[in-house]
């Protein structure tokens, strides 16, 4: 899918520091770049969190826009129901209708 692969791309190069870094711990930690390598991982994270982000908010409104059109089409279905309900049937109407299905 389009979004997995958008994902997979965003996160990517935040990966690869990560493996490096993990790598190579031992230089990492005898430097006492830990909270540096930290903080630039955070920091590679946002990009991907950004873009999860929108897409999150995309396919959340557009479920919900369809969870509400259900709640929007059915009282209208009854209404309309019950409108054709309320008309009263008359004898004229029911021969028009005979009229009609015999053609």
């Amino acid at each position: 899918m389009v979004r997995d692969r958008m994902n997979r791309e965003a996160h990517q190069h935040s990966a690869q520091q990560a493996c490096e870094a993990a790598s190579a711990v031992r230089t990492v930690a005898s430097l006492g770049r830990e909270r540096d390598v930290l903080r630039m991982y955070a920091k590679l994270l946002d990009e991907p969190e950004r873009v999860a982000l929108r897409s999150a908010v995309l396919s959340n409104a557009v479920y919900g826009f369809s969870q509400a059109m259900i709640f929007f089409v059915l009282p209208l279905i009854f209404w309309s129901v019950a409108a054709v309900q309320r008309t009263p049937l008359t004898l004229a109407g029911t021969a028009r209708a005979r009229s009609l299905t015999k053609t």
